[in-house]
C-alpha cells in the first residue's frame, strides 16, 4: 500500500467523493477524498494541526462485505487526514455499516 501523502499535489489528485455510495460500490482498493476544511482557532481545542491549515481525508477501502442481515454492508477503510502541505495528521481505520442498493420488490 502506498503512502497517500508523498507530496501535497498527490492527494489533491485523489478523486473527491461527491455523493454517498452503497457498500456494493465500495470495492477494496478504491480511494477517494473528502471535501477540504480549513482549521479555525475553535477547532484547535480538540485537534492537532495549526490554525489556518487546510485538511482533507483520504479514504481507502480495505474490506467490504454484506452485513449478516438487512440490505446493508460493512465497509472498513483506512482514513488518512492530511494537510495541504502533504503532512499526515492522523490515521484511523473505522468500520461502518453502509446502506446497500435498494431492494426491488
Amino acid at each position: 500500500m502506498t503512502d497517500v501523502t508523498d507530496t501535497a499535489a498527490e492527494w489533491w489528485q485523489v478523486p473527491q467523493l461527491l455523493r454517498g455510495q452503497t457498500f456494493e460500490e465500495m470495492a477494496v482498493g478504491d480511494r477517494f477524498r473528502t471535501s477540504a476544511r480549513t482549521i479555525t482557532e475553535t477547532d484547535l481545542i480538540g485537534f492537532v494541526t495549526p490554525a489556518g491549515d487546510t485538511i482533507t481525508v483520504i479514504v481507502e477501502v480495505t474490506a467490504s462485505r454484506p452485513a449478516s442481515s438487512g440490505p446493508c454492508g460493512v465497509v472498513i477503510t483506512r482514513n488518512t487526514v492530511v494537510t495541504r502541505g502533504g503532512g499526515t495528521v492522523l490515521r484511523y481505520g473505522p468500520a461502518r455499516l453502509i446502506r446497500g442498493r435498494a431492494v426491488e420488490g
